[in-house]
């Protein structure tokens, strides 16, 4: 995995990548935008729902295992608290039965001492039945990376905040969910021992691999004359 002119370059035969772009932005930054990277055995489409004013959103369902839900939110710290506030309430996927897991970067404090919008905030998610699982700053001394679940689910575990990736800490936890099925690949395969050493040399005799001038004349001999 890596980047290359601005965009997340991953191995597209074991993991697949889902983003959204800094559509809020006003002026050319590097740091906007969401990205989900996943493994391809695990079963995840994107529900498209409508873009909020006040913060990106990434609405994710996964389809094997258990119903589950997931919200990446990125609320830029320019955008109206209010307006984050009533529109973050009247999500969709916030009334849904299925498991949902709310994470992301909100720019609102809610750790020691929050502020009047932090505490706002705190009685918002209490309303619509929403625990707050991060414990530790992961922003310098700021509380602003969340990771909501429903009360009544109990599928987040070990919520941890680790060393620092970039201007953030990183949020880990574990997920109480079955693991996807392993992929199942057929590979195809010449034994070595019952090569018969003589009527090999004699196919490359024949085959004039010897007077091959170039790698691609070498390769044509094999396919058409030495190749069983």
């Amino acid at each position: 995995m890596g980047f290359s002119n601005n965009k997340l370059c991953v191995n597209p035969e074991t993991y697949g990548v889902l983003r959204v772009c800094g559509l809020l932005r006003r002026l050319p930054t590097t740091g906007d935008g969401i990205a989900f990277i996943y493994k391809n055995t695990i079963d995840v489409q994107r529900v498209e729902d409508t873009q909020a004013a006040s913060f990106e959103s990434l609405h994710l369902s996964f389809l094997s295992g258990p119903r589950l839900r997931l919200l990446v939110v990125n609320r830029p710290p320019s955008t109206s608290i209010s307006v984050f506030m009533e529109e973050f309430g009247l999500s969709e996927v916030i009334t849904l039965r299925e498991k949902l897991i709310v994470l992301g970067d909100f720019n609102i404090h809610v750790g020691l001492n929050p502020d009047r919008s932090g505490k706002m905030f705190l009685s918002l998610i209490e309303s619509l039945g929403l625990v707050q699982l991060v414990q530790d700053p992961g922003r310098k001394s700021r509380l602003i990376d969340l990771l909501l679940t429903l009360e009544r689910d109990d599928i987040v575990t070990n919520v941890t905040v680790s060393q620092r990736l970039s201007d953030h800490d990183a949020v880990q936890c574990n997920l109480s969910v079955p693991n996807p099925h392993r992929p199942f690949k057929t590979f195809t395969f010449r034994s070595i021992k019952t090569i018969d050493i003589d009527a090999f040399t004699t196919n490359l005799l024949v085959g004039g691999a010897a007077t091959a001038s170039t790698l691609d004349e070498l390769v044509d001999q094999y396919d058409s004359g030495i190749k069983p």
